[in-house]
């Protein structure tokens, strides 16, 4: 939960909750392909937008965190590894861009920003989802 402008408790969409996507077309594809590197391809695109959001609010340990997991990915990693990411305290699911965390944000873009990266991390796991469905082990070889 965090305080809206007025002062009142406004919540976060969830990390699992679909929400729209503005990358629609190559995010439904990447979801529905069969290619495991086009679906890398999609995860490498969501992972560069979540970083640049983070680094413009001043979030640098997830921008590095993700950075690190989108080197590896773009190295010829699976990016599974990423799926750590979303699991425990202080994980990426418990992240709120707010200037009480430390962020540079004003008041007024506190909700839209935390909707955009809800959006994000949204993507990113089922993206996740799908590479794992995809990997070998999955599929029992």
């Amino acid at each position: 939960m965090v305080l809206d402008a007025a002062g009142t408790c406004a919540a976060l969409p969830s990390a699992h909750v679909r929400m729209p996507s503005s990358r629609s077309a190559a995010y439904a594809a990447a979801m529905h392909a069969v290619d495991p590197s086009r679906t890398g391809r999609a995860l490498q695109g969501v992972l560069a937008e979540a970083i640049a959001l983070l680094r413009a609010h001043g979030e640098d340990h997830w921008a590095r965190a993700l950075a690190g997991h989108l080197h590896r990915l773009s190295g010829g990693g699976e990016g599974l590894d990423l799926l750590g990411a979303f699991g425990g305290m202080g994980s990426l699911n418990d992240l709120v861009i707010h200037p009480v965390n430390g962020h540079r944000i004003d008041e007024s873009e506190i909700g839209v920003v935390n909707a955009d990266f809800a959006r994000l991390r949204s993507e990113m796991w089922d993206l996740l989802g799908a590479l794992r469905a995809g990997s070998p082990e999955a599929r029992g070889q």
